[in-house]
């Protein structure tokens, strides 16, 4: 019974939000209220998990003693059990396809993984179950974790540090990451993020980069805004007077590959998560395709 109650509460909280083109949202929606993954306390042993793909571009054979590392994903509880019944829950899945192509079109790489949902998307899932406005969408590409902007790391170029170069960003045109994200942040911004239509559980992010320079591509992030419940759908999406409709900003949801296959960071092997990205040279066309599912 907790979770029928638990289930009509979010659906009337997505009755405030689903003012518009909000793919965010109505997936969210669409994931917790026709069609909520129901678990019976006694049911049987849960369903394998999916193998991570592998990088299809050229990779040193993994260990064969290594380990696979278990899939990056996060469970949110909607609903705990209270003396049996049914425990409901929403699993957040973030799939990730990066190709890397020559100027002349050929296909250079085609990575696959998974990444992990970020402190901060639980928090933007929080603030869309209690009334907040979804605003726009922003996925970048930076080189090792860690390591300051430097030439054989980022892939992009940039203004801002002396050493010119510095992550790629694609963001959706004429939205608050390129007016407000973009400008001064060291990012060389592409505006080229498509959000795609919802399709029951799942929506797409899918966007092309040009990269500045030779280098590699390991961590990677979706970032989002979200404003205030008194904000109009239009004015977050734009960044319009975004100090005063601003709630928050931050990483969605983000994953790190290993920039090398070693005995401590196995990648690139069957059921391992894959290398890091590598581009080759300046010019390279990078296209990237984030799928995130609530099921």
């Amino acid at each position: 019974m907790q979770g029928h109650i638990w289930k009509s509460f979010v659906c009337r909280r997505f009755s405030r939000a689903l003012r518009g083109p909000l793919a965010f949202a109505a997936v969210l929606a669409a994931a917790v209220c026709p069609a909520v993954s129901v678990a019976q306390s006694q049911a049987g042993p849960a369903p394998a998990k999916p193998a991570i793909v592998q990088n299809t571009a050229a990779s040193p054979a993994a260990p064969a003693s290594a380990a696979a590392p278990e899939q990056a994903r996060v469970e949110s509880k909607a609903a705990r059990p209270d003396g049996g019944g049914m425990n409901e829950g929403i699993k957040v899945h973030g799939h990730w396809t990066i190709e890397v192509k020559s100027p002349d079109g050929k296909l250079l790489s085609h990575t696959e993984f998974e990444n992990s949902l970020q402190a901060a998307g639980q928090l933007t899932l929080a603030e869309l179950l209690s009334g907040y406005v979804p605003g726009d969408w922003m996925i970048t590409l930076d080189g090792a974790q860690g390591v300051t902007y430097q030439p054989g790391q980022q892939s992009c170029t940039n203004s801002v540090t002396t050493s010119g170069v510095g992550p790629c960003a694609i963001v959706e045109s004429g939205g608050y990451m390129q007016t407000v994200q973009c400008p001064g942040n060291g990012y060389q911004c592409f505006a080229t993020l498509k959000v795609g239509k919802p399709t029951g559980g799942t929506f797409t992010l899918q966007g092309t980069a040009t990269s500045g320079a030779a280098g590699v591509i390991s961590d990677v992030e979706t970032l989002t805004n979200v404003c205030l419940p008194s904000a109009t759908p239009a004015a977050c999406e734009t960044g319009a007077n975004f100090l005063a409709n601003y709630a928050s900003f931050g990483t969605f949801s983000a994953a790190t590959l290993p920039a090398s296959n070693t005995t401590s960071t196995p990648c690139g092997g069957t059921g391992q998560i894959s290398c890091a990205v590598t581009v080759p040279d300046a010019g390279d066309q990078i296209s990237v395709s984030v799928t995130i599912s609530f099921q």
